[in-house]
């Protein structure tokens, strides 16, 4: 239960208050609030109180880790760049520690009337038995309050009237303490709003910095006349040491900074993406501008050098922290340069200069314009549902031009279908039984050309901040039924209780060349998505956004591809004429489509069961349970980087290339028990499961599994673009060791494997997926013009049906040859097979001799269901398409079956 707690102030604090002489006693009360990561408001609405922590400095007895220090509870924010799934914008104390303690030394004695604290989101255990104090300039307790009992993520202290005389506030846990990280202070934010000793409320708290600039509050933002100055960056320093600063075995990585348009209510403009703890960044506004002020919401002390030529700089200003700042007077210059001499480490912070408008500068749009341009896109979405299908792309496997990062830039050169593979993977990829331009084709791609048509003529638009908050308000409106924009700006997800426009602004934030792409998917949604889809991939959208920038891509990803399921899902039909009437360029094109849909999902189950599963496996043996659920976050990217690095290989998902967090990643095979994993994934009925659906492996422990190297590949691994860089060298450990690796996963794309498992997936006709139906009808009109086509050259082929020339002889196996080179013809695989006379010739004619009848050993309720589907008329696939959904026996089954129907005999 909660109680208020009566506190009074020494006597000389006492003031009088209404004219009475007599001063009320302050009183303590707190009670639970909810979590959440909505902007921190600067000043409280209806008290003018101010938010005095962020100008002050906080410390904590002990470090969890890098980068979780005290000072990020009091960030001004309650938001994570890195996400709350690891390493994030938190402090946490360490688990060792037997007192644990944090505290926030104020800028100076204010008088607080409120304290908010906010744990880590999901870790209300680590918020349990506390005592919040607050301490005078001397040192000396004037009053406090503990938290027990109740679990809650965040709580709030309410004074009234305010307490005067306060210099600190500090956290420290009460004994019993818990074990293991529950004891530890794991806080996200730490708001105290207040009034400074000498200040009226609601007056803007500043401080004079070096060089003359007038440092500010974050929320109270710049002139309105100025503009955000972006141009041509590069960086001078870029190290993970501090007594580093040279680039050595980085590359040039800090091309991955980038600027981003501030619009937005939620300052997340400027410089973002540095994950170094020295920095220099230079940049060329290409002609003189005018600098008129700097926001940014780093914690960490930097200074601002400008110059004109590149070559003697002046210090326009010095220890800069979260701020906004402007000078005196406009300051002229070409260059600029921000300066971090220690970043701690920090991940994804903001820093900006404004300046005057130029011509290279974005301006606002109006209404009119955006409601034109919303209205163009509207047009185009609605077009494509009517047709069925994306805008048509070049047969290219390169990304969109818009891709500037020497990482994707990289990337494209790797999926090349003309590029000349490594001599150490030449094996690996002879093996591969698939044409080139499908070895790098995805679907994923295919849709981000797709995207790109639509929007080529706003790109300029879908850029903007401002365009995209409006389309996803609408977007969230449509999904949440609500009618308010305000409503929608602050609607939380339903499975995860995040702020839903905050995870999608801070998402487009970070997604650098991708925000168009980003954008134009959301008015797909917006427009063809039904409201419980939105809801459903908006929280499935909310659960990935919010953790790292591995994260971040693979909800991205999940985006792009939900966008060629609305299209493809409003056209399941099969369509088309008869297959006897089916031209050879339609059936073609109709299997490529089948094939654009399968592939993907061939890749998908291969990379699992050559890279994901085994290493979860590994790790599970182990009991590592952190490094295995890791795999999907991280690990990933190192083995997708390897193999578009080695074989050209472009997988659906794709890789972080600067993910600089390497937990997931194993040398899985080289271990004692990866013969034994191996002999269990290369089989067929186990294609694409999971370790835990095989029980000879979930079973395995460490001393069978062994070990092996664990987050590196015969050394470092640094990040997964360095990765796949060193696999193209010259041969050595590295790439003899990672050729094993490919040829496991070309396993699966091997002729006998890929045919095998194609055909047995497709003729199934599932209609749980749209993209795949057809296939039987396609494969009967590819067999009539691959029987012509062999009529021609000579070869006479007895087969009537395409289901009875892609079996073996006694109609139990397939013929993968034959399966081959049906798909030769529709330009899926590389290679015909010349193809081998059978032992015993199938005849179509019914036999006259009773004795040698047709053998049905199958059930009759199955063969007298095929002969009533014949009876009606019904065609070869829908008959194997109704016994397959009522489960009446296997395709070989059904096969027999209705060859024992057609020749009228049958023995049972």
């Amino acid at each position: 239960m909660w109680r208020p707690v009566l506190t009074f102030p020494p006597p000389s604090q006492q003031e009088p208050e209404m004219g009475d002489g007599k001063a009320r006693e302050s009183v303590l009360m707190l009670k639970p609030i909810a979590n959440t990561t909505a902007p921190v408001p600067a000043v409280l609405q209806k008290t003018g109180a101010l938010e005095l922590a962020r100008h002050g400095k906080a410390w904590q007895s002990s470090d969890y880790g890098a980068g979780m220090n005290a000072q990020k509870a009091i960030r001004g924010s309650r938001m994570s760049a890195r996400g709350f799934g690891g390493c994030g914008d938190y402090s946490h104390t360490r688990a060792g520690d037997s007192n644990p303690r944090w505290r926030v030394s104020l800028a100076s004695v204010s008088a607080i009337e409120c304290v908010e604290v906010y744990a880590r989101p999901g870790f209300s255990r680590r918020l349990r038995n506390l005592r919040l104090s607050f301490i005078d300039g001397e040192g000396r307790e004037i009053s406090g309050i503990d938290k027990k009992g109740v679990e809650t993520e965040a709580f709030a202290v309410q004074i009234d009237p305010p307490l005067k005389g306060v210099k600190t506030i500090e956290l420290r846990k009460l004994p019993p303490l818990q074990g293991g990280d529950d004891r530890t202070f794991n806080l996200n934010a730490v708001l105290v709003y207040g009034v400074e000793k000498g200040q009226a409320r609601g007056e803007k708290v500043t401080k004079r910095c070096k060089s003359g600039m007038v440092k500010g509050d974050l929320d109270y933002g710049v002139p309105s006349s100025a503009v955000p100055l972006i141009g041509d960056m590069r960086s001078l320093r870029a190290s993970c040491h501090p007594n580093n600063p040279n680039l050595s075995g980085w590359g040039k990585a800090a091309t991955e900074l980038s600027y981003c348009i501030d619009e937005g209510p939620v300052f997340t403009g400027g410089l973002v993406g540095c994950c170094f703890r020295v920095l220099d960044v230079q940049t060329d506004y290409g002609e003189e501008v005018q600098i008129t002020g700097v926001k940014s919401d780093t914690p960490n002390p930097f200074k601002i050098l400008v110059s004109n030529n590149a070559r003697e700089w002046k210090v326009l200003a010095e220890d800069m922290l979260e701020t906004v700042s402007w000078p005196s007077r406009p300051v002229s210059a070409r260059y600029s340069r921000l300066v971090w001499d220690n970043t701690r480490g920090s991940n994804g912070f903001h820093c900006q200069l404004y300046g005057v408008d130029t011509k290279n500068q974005q301006k606002r749009r109006s209404p009119a314009d955006f409601k034109q341009t919303s209205d163009e896109l509207k047009r185009i979405v609605m077009s494509r549902a009517k047709q069925g299908s994306l805008a048509t792309a070049s047969d290219s496997p390169e990304l969109p031009t818009l891709v500037r990062q020497k990482s994707e830039q990289k990337r494209s050169e790797w999926v090349s279908p003309d590029r000349q593979i490594p001599s150490s993977y030449r094996k690996a990829h002879e093996m591969i039984c698939l044409k080139p331009e499908w070895i790098c084709h995805t679907k994923t791609g295919a849709t981000l050309k797709a995207l790109q048509v639509d929007f080529q003529d706003h790109s300029k638009a879908l850029q903007s901040r401002g365009f995209f908050n409006k389309v996803a308000i609408q977007l969230i409106m449509k999904g949440y039924n609500l009618q308010n924009e305000g409503k929608a700006s602050r609607q939380q997800c339903l499975f995860t209780g995040r702020n839903v426009l905050s995870t999608l602004s801070d998402t487009f934030n970070w997604l650098a060349w991708r925000k168009p792409y980003f954008t134009m998917a959301l008015l797909y949604f917006r427009y063809l998505g039904t409201p419980d889809m939105i809801v459903a991939k908006l929280g499935e959208f909310c659960d990935r956004a919010v953790r790292c920038a591995s994260a971040k891509r693979l909800a991205f990803d999940l985006m792009v591809k939900q966008v060629h399921k609305l299209i493809t899902g409003r056209n399941e039909r099969v369509g088309g004429d008869d297959a006897k009437e089916m031209s050879l360029g339609a059936c073609i094109e109709k299997c490529r489509n089948i094939f654009e849909e399968y592939i993907d999902l061939h890749k998908d189950m291969a990379y699992k069961s050559a890279f994901e599963e085994p290493c979860r496996c590994y790790f599970n043996a182990h009991h590592n349970a952190v490094q295995r659920d890791h795999f999907e976050v991280h690990g990933f990217n190192w083995y997708l980087a390897g193999t578009m690095a080695a074989i050209g290989m472009q997988l659906p998902l794709i890789p972080y290339m600067r993910d600089s967090c390497c937990m997931g990643f194993a040398a899985h095979w080289d271990c004692a028990g990866g013969e034994t994993m191996w002999t269990h994934f290369k089989q067929i009925n186990n294609f694409g499961k999971r370790f835990e659906a095989i029980p000879e492996l979930k079973r395995m422990r460490e001393k069978k599994m062994g070990r092996s190297q664990e987050n590196r590949f015969e050394g470092g691994c640094g990040t997964p673009l360095s990765f796949g860089q060193s696999l193209t060298g010259k041969e050595n450990t590295r790439t003899r060791k990672w050729s094993r690796y490919v040829e496991r996963l070309c396993h699966f794309f091997t002729m006998d494997f890929f045919c095998e498992k194609a055909v047995s997936v497709l003729m199934q006709e599932n209609t749980d997926n749209p993209g795949l139906l057809g296939f039987v009808k396609v494969l009967d009109a590819l067999f009539l013009h691959y029987k012509a086509k062999k009529a021609q050259e000579g070869v006479k082929i007895k087969e009537e049906d395409a289901t009875e020339f892609i079996y073996d002889d006694v109609a139990c196996m397939y013929d993968i040859p034959r399966i081959n080179n049906l798909l030769h013809l529709a330009g899926i695989t590389r290679s015909e097979v010349p193809l081998k006379p059978r032992e015993i010739k199938l005849e179509t004619t019914p036999k006259q001799d009773s004795c040698q009848a047709e053998i049905f050993s199958g059930s009759r309720a199955l063969y007298d269901r095929v002969k009533q589907l014949l009876a009606e008329g019904k065609a070869q696939h829908v008959i194997f398409a109704v016994c397959t959904e009522e489960s009446m026996g296997s395709n070989a089954e059904i096969f027999k079956a209705l060859r024992a129907v057609r020749r009228n005999e049958v023995s049972y």
